[in-house]
């Protein structure tokens, strides 16, 4: 199709939805930076008190994040897949539908693709486990040293 295909209706309502995506972005990034902040500071503090319990501490929050981080993530993979549909006059969706989140969003599509829109799917991907999962070894082997 053509760009002037686009009437402006749908321009306004991958904007919107782009928005979201953007959102939903900075969120995470500010999760991960309040889960580097948090595990740091009770490694930090385990180590100058020799408490492990405190490292523990640090990599449970970390796992708190790791799950909200994924949350934002799902999100995120979802607005981009409702986008691509608007993208491509999809005419399943309706004019500025936004319910990316919902459950009935992912109904109609295959095993593989609903588990990479799924939380679950989204906090195994490469990203969050390599992230997350330094981390969290970083803090137990420091808990295991104290």
């Amino acid at each position: 199709m053509d760009y002037p295909a686009f009437e402006d209706q749908r321009v306004k309502h991958l904007e919107m939805i782009q928005a979201v995506v953007a959102r939903l972005g900075s969120n995470s990034f500010l999760i991960k930076g309040w889960a580097v902040t948090l595990a740091g500071a009770f490694v930090g503090l385990a180590v100058n008190a020799e408490d492990c319990s405190l490292a523990h501490i640090g990599v449970a929050s970390l796992l708190i994040f790791w799950g909200l981080d994924g949350y934002f993530l799902r999100a995120e993979r979802r607005f981009r897949t409702l986008a691509e549909r608007v993208r491509k006059f999809d005419a399943k969706i309706e004019p500025f539908f936004m319910g990316a989140t919902a459950g009935s969003f992912i109904e109609e599509f295959d095993k593989k693709q609903r588990w990479n829109l799924s939380w679950a799917g989204a906090s195994a991907s490469w990203t969050l486990l390599i992230f997350y999962g330094t981390l969290a070894c970083a803090s137990l082997v420091a808990s295991f040293l104290i």
